[in-house]
């Protein structure tokens, strides 16, 4: 089903903008309100079009000239609707209109509940050209045309949106929406606000409400909420900032158990649903969790430890409530109710075939006898230049951490002797380092990938040293890659977020040291994106996607069966949809590649968090892409005790084509290897040459 278009009308400034500011998505703008509405002014149209970047629609009740003048001023469409003496639609006055407005979407208004026949006249609109209906069923309100305005929105189908208004509540859209053809809705949400002019001469009046001369209509952000998170699209979703907690808090939310968790869970991220963990975890794990993030304890909570005493930062677990008790109960009971008891098992995929075609597994074994350097600085990159000196970036500690003590550091050889520079320092838990001159100034300029903790950020470095632009505020930055994305000429940028805000996400370069952010695919926090890779898969000159989500480190440590690799085709407009996946547990680490040098692209994927019980082992598969487009995957067949953590791929022996070099990290033995023989990656070797 389509996205719902929330419209509101509007009848001054004051409550146009608190219309923008509160998430509604469309304005229809009008003067007038006693009279029903009439033609807003040309230059009230041309200040909001430049205020606020929402659609602004306006009602033209008397001329097309004004539709001319108003089309001028940035108006996104008009309403209006014409009938002629026997209550039919006067097509050939409407057809005037239509062509004054060039091409921008027009909806015929209220006009038609008076017509003598709605459904016919509804196929008259649609002939002519209109792009929505603004009808209450061909009644007073829509609460007594509800069952026709359902009969309405059957028939119509995707031929033209018949947009409920006229006295709309947020029940009456829950159930339109299930038609599964409700594109848009019309509620005012007005409520009379006190005006800056609270003096009143005795005995005048300049209209037959009190109320007029010391009160503005507004907008009600009580019920504008209703409506976004009982009838229309998930928040999460909306283009304009979702609500803060404090807002949510303080709202008198009318929510069953999933809407409450799509109000409150939205409102920071991707909501998840229920079945994506099992019923205990989030009874034990997540819920109280989440709960203690927006400051409600519970009794059960008395003598255990607060976050910040086990080093939290201040402010991620809020001191004040956030949430009522009893919306509390109602999220916790939609989600125990609806989780599945266990896990639910991964879909039916291809059994891998053992061995790698066309690699020779080799495994260099460090020995005792060499010499050890240990220095408490967890290396995460290194990145070597043609005049042999390479880039080192540090995480500083390997455990997560609100510290900021990783950096970057460039080393050179000089009479034997290595030589540091520093790059940057106090970085917070850095995991990744692109670099490219984005501004084009022939510098080199950095993007940083702090994955942090419960901090952490993405943050912009240009090579002339102008200071840190953060980029995206947020924990769980993983991988950036410089490409020109819209084929400007100028450089853009696209990466992974985990954490909360986990997806792919575009940056656009729009000059002057300034970046345009547009998510490609986002997914709820429980996913764990890993890393990816952008590459056209399958040669049809658009680079796609592709992705690995594995990790599981965090609160929900169980077997997920949405792990896995997937490709995410690009459809040559800049849009991606899933094409291809195969379950894989705790995938964590990709590359691509042609390996076996037939034309097209394969994949290698390793996993840190397998399924220790899975038979065979498929803690690294190699996914060899045949002529139909299709994966074939293959598992290591020897038999080496470790766990994969990074991979990086390059032609080792310079015989043309591409090998790999895959590292461990086993923690808790990491001290023990250096006094026997220890083998810390291996090498795969392409046979092919």
């Amino acid at each position: 089903m389509s996205k719902i278009v929330f419209e509101a009308p509007v009848f001054n400034l004051e409550a146009s903008l608190e219309a923008a500011k509160f998430g509604i998505n469309r304005l229809e703008l009008c003067a007038n309100f006693p009279e029903g509405g009439e033609t807003p002014s040309a230059g009230m149209v041309k200040f909001l079009k430049e205020e606020i970047d929402i659609p602004v629609f306006k009602e033209l009740m008397v001329m097309k000239q004004d539709i001319e003048l108003l089309a001028e001023h940035g108006a996104d469409g008009f309403v209006f609707g014409i009938l002629d003496n026997q209550g039919k639609v006067n097509i050939d006055a409407c057809e005037i209109l239509l062509r004054s407005a060039a091409n921008k979407p027009c909806t015929f208004h209220r006009a038609f509940d008076a017509s003598f026949d709605l459904f016919d006249s509804m196929d008259r609109i649609i002939d002519a050209g209109f792009t929505r209906i603004l009808t209450s069923g061909g009644k007073n309100t829509a609460t007594e045309g509800l069952e026709t305005l359902r009969e309405l929105i059957e028939k119509a189908q995707d031929r033209i949106s018949i947009m409920p208004g006229g006295g709309t509540k947020p029940e009456h859209v829950s159930f339109l929406k299930q038609t599964g053809y409700l594109r848009d809705i019309h509620a005012s949400c007005k409520t009379w606000k006190p005006s800056q002019n609270q003096f009143v001469r005795p005995g005048l009046s300049f209209s037959d409400d009190p109320k007029s001369f010391t009160h503005h209509l507004g907008v009600d952000q009580n019920l504008v909420l209703n409506y976004l998170v009982i009838a229309c699209n998930p928040i999460s979703e909306r283009k304009q900032p979702p609500p803060t907690l404090e807002q949510l808090a303080s709202t008198d939310l009318k929510l069953n158990g999933d809407r409450l968790a799509e109000a409150y869970c939205g409102s920071c991220h991707l909501m998840p649903k229920p079945e994506v963990l099992d019923r205990n975890t989030w009874k034990t794990k997540v819920l109280p969790d989440m709960r203690k993030r927006m400051g409600l304890y519970l009794e059960e909570d008395f003598g255990t430890e607060l976050p910040e005493d086990s080093g939290v930062p201040p402010g991620i677990y809020s001191k004040a409530q956030l949430i009522k008790r009893e919306d509390w109960a109602k999220i916790e009971e939609f989600y125990l109710e609806n989780s599945p008891e266990k896990p639910i098992p991964q879909i039916a995929k291809k059994s891998p075939k053992f061995g790698f075609p066309g690699f020779t597994v080799e495994q260099p074994a460090f020995t005792k006898n060499q010499r050890f350097y240990f220095h408490r600085c967890c290396a995460v990159e290194i990145r070597w230049d043609s005049d042999q000196s390479f880039e080192l970036l540090t995480m500083g500690l390997m455990d997560p951490s609100k510290d900021s003590v990783g950096a970057l550091s460039r080393y050179w050889k000089e009479s034997k002797i290595w030589k540091k520079e520093l790059i940057l320092d106090k970085l917070i838990r850095p995991v990744h380092a692109e670099r490219a001159d984005w501004d084009g100034d022939g510098k080199l300029d950095r993007v940083i990938s702090s994955f942090g903790d419960h901090l952490g950020k993405l943050s912009f470095f240009a090579g002339s040293n102008a200071g840190e632009l953060i980029l995206k505020p947020n924990p769980g930055a993983r991988r950036t890659m410089a490409v020109d994305f819209d084929r400007d000429g100028k450089l853009d940028m696209i990466g992974l977020m985990a954490q909360a805000q986990e997806g792919i996400y575009v940056w656009i370069n729009q000059g002057g040291g300034k970046f345009l952010e547009k998510a490609f695919v986002r997914f709820h926090p429980a996913f764990g994106s890993s890393d990816f890779r952008y590459e056209d898969i399958n040669g049809d000159g658009h680079l796609d996607l592709i992705l690995v989500n594995g990790n599981n480190a965090d609160l929900s440590q169980i077997l997920k069966s949405y792990h896995g690799v997937r490709v995410f085709l690009n459809d040559g407009d800049g849009k991606f949809e899933e094409n291809w996946f195969y379950p894989l547990h705790g995938a964590s680490g990709i590359e691509v590649g042609d390996f076996d040098q037939d034309g097209d692209m394969d994949l290698v994927v390793l996993s840190f968090f397998p399924d220790p019980n899975q038979r065979p082992r498929q803690d690294l598969m190699y996914f060899r892409q045949d002529s139909s487009g299709d994966f074939e995957p293959f598992v290591i067949q020897e038999n080496i005790d470790s766990h994969w953590l990074t991979m990086t791929k390059g032609d080792l022996d310079l015989d043309g084509d591409q090998d790999l070099v895959i590292g461990t990290f086993e923690f808790d033995d990491l001290y023990k290897k250096p006094t026997k023989p220890w083998r810390p990656f291996i090498i795969l070797r392409n046979s092919l040459k």
